[in-house]
């Protein structure tokens, strides 16, 4: 048997499911059935978001966010820190470049801020000292969202220079 609930809904009885706290006939296979079709990683946010005290960052396509340099120690991304530098795109205190969600990783069509990884195009420079897009995939987790205010607009200009010169060409 299959019921066509919206997603408020089904929200609210699974929220109740699980304040009833282990009094309900079934909540042991509810547990059950969350780690069994639930992925690793998924089971993780779950249980780090459960014992957060405060909201989570819920990821959006936009957000201008930091990764640090040693999470491209295996890809083929080679950069000029000081070109990167130049144009404020580089931070040298923490070894991090700029970069911007575009989508989640997975099949589906619409985004998905839970996933575990994400679509960013990151700011790098090209052969010369021009700055380019890259797409990469890395995980949500190694994202940084400490972008402060300022720092997120000017990033979003450069980007929004960045892709209006890459259509003119």
């Amino acid at each position: 048997m299959s019921y066509n609930l919206n997603e408020k809904t089904a929200a609210k009885l699974i929220l109740d499911s699980f304040i009833c706290k282990g009094k309900c006939n079934n909540a042991l296979y509810l547990v059950d059935f969350l780690f069994k079709t639930l992925s690793d990683d998924q089971v993780s946010k779950y249980i780090e978001i459960l014992h957060m005290k405060e909201s989570p960052k819920v990821p959006k396509i936009g957000d201008i966010v930091k990764c640090n340099m040693k999470m491209f120690k295996y890809d083929n991304i080679s950069i000029d820190k000081d070109i990167l530098s130049d144009h404020n795109v580089y931070n040298s205190y923490d070894d991090t470049i700029y970069g911007v969600i575009i989508q989640s990783d997975d099949y589906g069509d619409k985004f998905n801020p839970w996933y575990y990884k994400m679509n960013i195009e990151i700011l790098i420079n090209s052969d010369s000292e021009h700055l380019i897009l890259k797409n990469i995939t890395v995980k949500t987790d190694d994202l940084n969202f400490s972008v402060n205010e300022g720092k997120q607009e000017m990033i979003t200009k450069v980007i929004t220079k960045v892709r209006e010169e890459t259509l003119t060409l």
